[in-house]
């Protein structure tokens, strides 16, 4: 019976079958497990469908444990709610008027809440004015600001991207992502750090904005629409370039965190990105053009890497890493769907339409990042490398960077 619940994947087109065959399964496998020896091969088996069975129905439900976790500290630590402002205080207003004309347009379109524009605007600064390197206590007194920032109530959709964007921000920049040695792009430090709480962190933060499908860039406004496609694009290139960054041959305190599934979940992120996106700007001509659905889907346009940093957060440095980012993903996208990769076990019908076709796409990667059954990402899949080159290209006031990095990439 064991055998069968692992086979089955009827579940996929009715969200009540899955409760009901992830309940029995889970009955099951605990059973199982209790009797029998955890090396086991069957064990192990049994182990990884429960992990991504149990993912699938945290991305369908859209679970955040991430927020769970700061609302349970934050109940557990006695800290009082995020104070809920009745008039706008002077200092945001003043935080305001020195911000750049972007960054005005989101507060007065009232886009974001006070606290995240603060926090958004604080980082801005601090990068702009950064010399020699970032100061490490300002970065960790901005990360507890914006932890804080989040659990305020309620939140948009677009306080958590932007929020989850620059919790992924602060980790890189901060010092527990950077050494002395570290050689700098823009006065940004390359992570270096083998911090299990950071990458934990991270690792929630990533599954928790691909489960509550925050890669979809859906706002009224343009400002809207930029900024959740930098926070989308600023997430995913990040873990893409931690991962490959984690010490692989030093074991974490808690136990072993993969550095592919931080590069994983940075793909998943920057491909829904894009997918999204090519279908949204589809939607868009042929809404003004047409009214007969497209026959092959478009490739996505590529963003204004450059733009989106004058606009919200950005260096040249960062900027060439979102660019290197989005196309590697892109060329990976589009080789493993050509040899067969993203289609084995992929259950979406013929008759399903394009948004459906969509989501069981992203669905499946979701599935295969759980079973830790994902393409593997290469050393030269890695932001600093595109495909065809046989070195590293950096921009030139960078010096070549240590080599215990140069090596994974």
């Amino acid at each position: 019976m064991t055998y069968y619940m692992l086979s089955v994947s009827y579940m996929w087109k009715d969200d009540k079958a899955l409760n009901i065959h992830l309940a029995a399964f889970r009955s099951l496998a605990q059973g199982y497990l209790a009797t029998n020896e955890a090396n086991d091969v069957m064990s192990s088996v049994v182990m990884h469908r429960m992990k991504s069975w149990q993912a699938l129905d945290n991305y369908r439900k859209q679970t955040d444990l991430f927020r769970q976790r700061l609302q349970t500290q934050s109940s557990h630590q006695g800290v009082p709610p995020p104070h809920i402002w009745k008039t706008i205080p002077l200092r945001h207003l003043e935080t305001v008027a020195k911000s750049s004309p972007a960054l005005r347009q989101l507060s007065d379109l009232g886009l974001l809440s006070i606290e995240l524009f603060d926090v958004l605007a604080c980082l801005r600064h601090i990068i702009d004015n950064a010399s020699e390197g970032l100061e490490g206590h300002a970065i960790a007194s901005i990360t507890r600001q914006l932890k804080m920032a989040l659990l305020a109530e309620p939140v948009s959709d677009l306080d958590i991207q932007v929020g989850y964007a620059l919790i992924s921000l602060c980790y890189y920049l901060g010092p527990a992502f950077s050494t002395k040695t570290s050689r700098h792009d823009g006065n940004l430090p390359y992570p270096q750090s083998n911090s299990s709480d950071e990458h934990r962190d991270l690792d929630d933060v990533a599954q928790a904005y691909i489960n509550r499908k925050l890669t979809r860039c859906v706002h009224d406004s343009h400002i809207g629409r930029n900024c959740a496609l930098w926070s989308s694009i600023l997430l995913g290139s990040i873990l893409l370039q931690i991962g490959r960054g984690i010490d692989t041959n030093r074991p974490l305190s808690s136990g072993m965190l993969s550095e592919q599934g931080l590069k994983s979940k940075g793909h998943i992120i920057l491909a829904a990105t894009a997918t999204r996106l090519a279908s949204d700007t589809g939607i868009a001509a042929r809404s003004q053009h047409s009214a007969e659905p497209r026959k092959g889907q478009r490739p996505p346009p590529e963003p204004d890497f450059e733009q989106l940093g004058r606009e919200l957060v950005g260096t040249a440095g960062l900027c060439d890493m979102w660019r290197r980012s989005w196309r590697n993903t892109l060329r990976r996208q589009r080789e493993w769907k050509e040899q067969g990769q993203l289609r084995v076990g992929n259950p979406a019908g013929l008759d399903d339409d394009e948004d459906k076709k969509i989501s069981t796409e992203i669905e499946y990667m979701v599935l295969m990042e759980a079973r830790q059954s994902f393409p593997v990402i290469t050393p030269l899949d890695h932001p600093g490398v595109e495909v065809g080159e046989e070195r590293e290209i950096v921009p030139s006031s960078v010096e070549k960077r240590d080599v215990h990095l140069s090596s994974d990439s």
